[in-house]
């Protein structure tokens, strides 16, 4: 089982693009444009221990909202907040830092990356 996350301005972008042309095409100038805008992790990642180590070095004021949207809601939207956002780069950076697998590793640097693309577009993020 898998969660698809993507940066919900650039997949309206490309939906929209998609009337009109190749998804396959509008997909890759998206990625070209901005970087990583989806990605699909397993769901094993946010249960996994070096995620949940991560999540608690975070301030708890935050870490219940960090935990809700990563383990609890997996499947939901994440509206805009700098400071969440921020926190998270933080976790996904903390998860490539540690002795993670290759495989979480990866994981938590393409999660960083779509973040950061988020981030930087004040934009929401979609999870299937």
């Amino acid at each position: 089982m898998a969660v698809q996350w993507s940066v919900k301005s650039v997949k309206d972008y490309v939906d929209a693009c998609s009337e009109t042309r190749l998804r396959e095409q509008c997909v890759r100038e998206a990625e070209e444009s901005v970087g990583t805008w989806v990605y699909r992790a397993s769901y094993s990642f946010f249960l996994s221990g070096v995620l949940g180590r991560a999540i608690q070095r975070v301030p708890p004021d935050i870490a219940w909202k960090v935990h809700e949207y990563l383990v609890v809601k997996p499947r939901s939207r994440i509206p805009f907040d700098e400071q969440l956002y921020r926190v998270l780069i933080e976790v996904f950076r903390a998860v490539e830092e540690s002795p993670a697998t290759p495989e979480e590793k990866l994981h938590a640097r393409r999660l960083r990356e779509l973040v950061e693309t988020a981030l930087a577009l004040r934009s929401s993020i979609e999870r299937e």
